[in-house]
């Protein structure tokens, strides 16, 4: 967290994912020291390996992100449809991502309630090619390297 406090400014990708302890709370305290994050992918795909004690909020982390990244280009929450947790209000912290954050082109989900939550609401948008699934799509930081285009090939 230490880290995260003093160099969060700094940082344009982040990807701490497959930490159990790392949830909802951790999340919605660092968010806000990273404002100029451009990536991010968060969460734990295991979630059949290790039983969470508790339920992620992602309402509240998506608000989070909302308000405090708006160079938000591409985000992924690997947490499974048994560990997230939504309420009747989610169109709006969904609504909110998605104005606030109008560079985001790739929100990575997994199966689910959810994802068909998310995904309808980002089509009533006509953007309908910004929510995946995370069995066909995988996000990387990568393209954030600064030789990032003399790796391209045909």
């Amino acid at each position: 967290m230490n880290f995260l406090q003093t160099y969060g400014p700094q940082l344009r990708g982040l990807m701490l994912q497959g930490k159990p302890t790392l949830a909802e709370y951790f999340w919605t305290t660092v968010i806000t020291f990273l404002h100029n994050i451009e990536i991010c992918v968060l969460g734990s795909p295991d979630g059949w390996f290790f039983k969470y004690n508790t339920r992620v909020h992602v309402d509240q982390v998506l608000h989070a992100f909302a308000l405090n990244c708006p160079n938000l280009t591409a985000l992924e929450i690997q947490w499974d449809p048994e560990t997230l947790r939504f309420s009747d209000k989610s169109r709006k912290f969904i609504d909110r991502l998605r104005l606030k954050c109008w560079r985001l082109k790739s929100l990575t989900l997994c199966d689910g309630k959810y994802y068909e939550l998310v995904k309808g609401n980002f089509e009533r948008a006509e953007r309908p090619r910004v929510v995946r699934t995370s069995n066909s799509y995988t996000t990387s930081i990568v393209s954030l390297l600064c030789r990032y285009k003399d790796l391209q090939f045909n």
